[in-house]
């Protein structure tokens, strides 16, 4: 019975991974999307923004290898309510906001 469960296990896997593999293959690529955020970081606290005694060389590679916005908003100034907006994509209106459940 053992011998026959992990028969099973191995072909349910190598199933799944020649699926994947071929989803892969099929779907066009989409792009590498990374989003760094920070707390208390201005916006030119990077050498390649122009920042005479700050050293950045990962920040400054990730720059000229992708897109880089130089201009941005937040709704608000402070951690929480501008990380609530960003991963509900809703308005911070307060800490009621925080124990709403989100849909």
């Amino acid at each position: 019975m053992k011998t026959q469960l992990e028969l099973l296990a191995l072909l349910l896997g190598l199933a799944t991974a020649s699926l994947a593999a071929q989803a892969a293959e099929s779907s066009p690529a989409r792009p590498n999307i990374l989003f760094i955020m920070v707390d208390e970081m201005k916006w030119n606290v990077m050498s390649c923004a122009g920042h005479p005694l700050v050293k950045t060389p990962h920040l400054d590679r990730l720059a000229s290898e992708g897109t880089r916005f130089a201009t941005a908003y937040t709704v608000a100034p402070i951690c929480t309510p501008s990380r609530y907006s960003f991963f509900t994509g809703r308005y911070f209106l307060g800490m009621e906001t925080l124990v709403c459940p989100v849909p």
